[in-house]
């Protein structure tokens, strides 16, 4: 009790409490009072009506927020970069291996239970095929536990569905109890091939297939071809996947689309070799297999070939108009920046 009353008497008595620094520093004390972490500290330094100190730490204290509002900026830009780079996350579902390949083809057969069509749904296949290497992050043992549900059960096939239709719209999602592309879609083959026909014809009534059903006899010259590949390679080293669309020479009806893998160039007879990771090719007998299949763009003749001078069906192989889709160009302008959202939300690197 007397320590309290010794006390009571101090701060009474205390400069700190007297009209004339109150009067002073009320206003200072208030904004001051907003934003200084140590209420004591500030108490004593207006009581001894010197705030140079306060005014120090204050300028210490932004400076440090701002500094690390910027570690915490660089530490995101390394781990979720806003470039390209980002695509780099998933580049194991870019190898050209079997697991990261629809099991199906494009062809009218492997389709015929869905949709009846002469021709196949190339469009739709590399799209979707695109889409997935991208988006599609798989969860084999479900380590980060984004479902309570058992692979197999109806509750997990319902919820694999759904992320498969957000995956459709552009939107980066996490598989659980699924190892791959080739995993998914052996146990989703019907729902992946509904996908691909919504997205075939999607792309169907774009302009990019209505010029070329009108471009099908064009005779390029070296200096666009050149444009052109060096266009494929800028890409192609950006962690891109281009997509080319080309016809049959003098045919307004065989269209096909395929993804680029890789473009070289061939001093020796100065030609360049598109590599396809192809979903349709055919044999000189006309039946399908599913392999890579090439461009053979020659410099000096300006001749394009579709599979290196091999025959399919009875067209010919010599190709009438070559180009990049811009819906292939337009779906990274999306998908940049929700797949820099995703990884901020896994990593959680504007958090640490």
């Amino acid at each position: 009790m007397k320590k309290i009353f010794i006390l009571s008497i101090f701060l009474i008595n205390s400069s700190l409490f007297s009209q004339e620094v109150m009067s002073q520093k009320t206003h200072l004390y208030k904004e001051a009072a907003k934003k200084y972490l140590n209420p004591i500290a500030l108490l004593n330094e207006l009581r001894n009506k010197n705030l140079s100190n306060y005014n120090k730490y204050l300028k210490n204290s932004i400076n440090k927020k701002s500094s690390d509002l910027q570690e915490q900026s660089n530490k995101c830009s390394v781990v979720c970069p806003e470039n390209f780079d980002i695509l780099k996350r998933n580049s194991s579902n870019y190898e050209q291996i079997e697991k990261n390949t629809l099991t199906f083809l494009n062809s009218p057969d492997d389709f015929e239970e869905i949709m009846t069509k002469e021709y196949g749904f190339c469009w739709g296949h590399a799209s979707l095929t695109n889409q997935l290497r991208n988006l599609a992050f798989f969860d084999p043992e479900n380590t980060q536990e984004t479902t309570l549900f058992t692979r197999g059960t109806k509750e997990w096939r319902r919820h694999i569905n759904s992320l498969l239709r957000d995956v459709f719209n552009f939107k980066p999602r996490v598989f659980p109890h699924l190892s791959s592309i080739e995993d998914l879609s052996l146990n989703f083959e019907e729902e992946l091939k509904i996908l691909v026909t919504k997205k075939w014809a999607k792309n169907a009534i774009s302009i990019d297939s209505y010029i070329n059903r009108f471009r099908n006899k064009n005779t390029y010259k070296r200096s666009k071809i050149k444009k052109m590949m060096e266009v494929l390679q800028s890409r192609l080293e950006l962690g891109q996947t281009p997509e080319v669309i080309f016809n049959i020479w003098d045919s307004a009806d065989w269209i096909h689309v395929s993804l680029v893998s890789g473009v070289s160039f061939n001093k020796y007879d100065s030609s360049y070799t598109i590599e396809l990771d192809d979903n349709k090719l055919f044999n000189n007998d006309s039946n399908l297999v599913h392999e890579k299949s090439k461009i053979h763009v020659d410099l000096i003749s300006q001749k394009i070939t579709y599979n290196n001078g091999v025959k399919f069906g009875t067209l010919t192989n010599k190709i009438g108009r070559l180009a990049l889709t811009d819906r292939g160009f337009q779906m990274y302008n999306k998908i940049l920046p929700r797949l820099r959202k995703f990884c901020m939300a896994q990593t959680n690197c504007d958090k640490n």
